[in-house]
């Protein structure tokens, strides 16, 4: 009985362990996407945010999307002094037979990004890996400086697996 306990446990700690695994390399990933997307704000770079949506996003929302990042770099204002990164993020995972098909960034999220003029939260959400390539990329993008006072810039609703 102590050795099938024992199995069990090793079994147990393995699978809790590619849980961690996944989850930092998600965060890392994350972190990666809000790293480019600030310095993107900081240079007024609206090419490479909008090189950070997803094909089908860009597709879909067309000039607006243009117009929304346009939107969101008059927004935020100032130089960068500091930033908070991502601590945890949600999202999903899709496996098929031992292949990660799809990974997805939920409400990953940045309380404290500094400018010399202000404070903001960003958080954005985003398809890692799809079967559809079109879909992978950024889907939303939240940035406020309060609950009051915020911008969405792309599609809220993401296609799952």
């Amino acid at each position: 009985m102590k050795k099938k306990l024992s199995i069990i446990l090793i079994l147990f700690i393995f699978v809790l362990s590619g849980c961690v695994k996944n989850e930092n390399s998600q965060k890392s990933q994350a972190n990666a996407i809000l790293d480019e997307m600030i310095i993107a704000l900081e240079d007024n770079d609206t090419q490479t945010i909008k090189s950070m949506f997803s094909t089908k996003v860009q597709e879909t929302l067309g000039d607006e999307l243009d117009e929304q990042i346009e939107e969101m770099t008059k927004y935020f204002e100032g130089d960068v002094v500091s930033y908070e990164k991502i601590r945890t993020v949600s999202g999903g995972e899709s496996i098929d037979k031992g292949v990660l098909t799809y990974s997805s960034i939920g409400n990953a999220k940045s309380k404290k990004v500094m400018t010399d003029k202000d404070q903001y939260t960003i958080s954005f959400s985003a398809i890692l890996i799809d079967d559809k390539k079109e879909n992978e990329g950024i889907w939303r993008i939240w940035i406020g400086t309060s609950e009051d006072d915020y911008l969405i810039v792309g599609i809220s609703d993401m296609p799952l697996s």
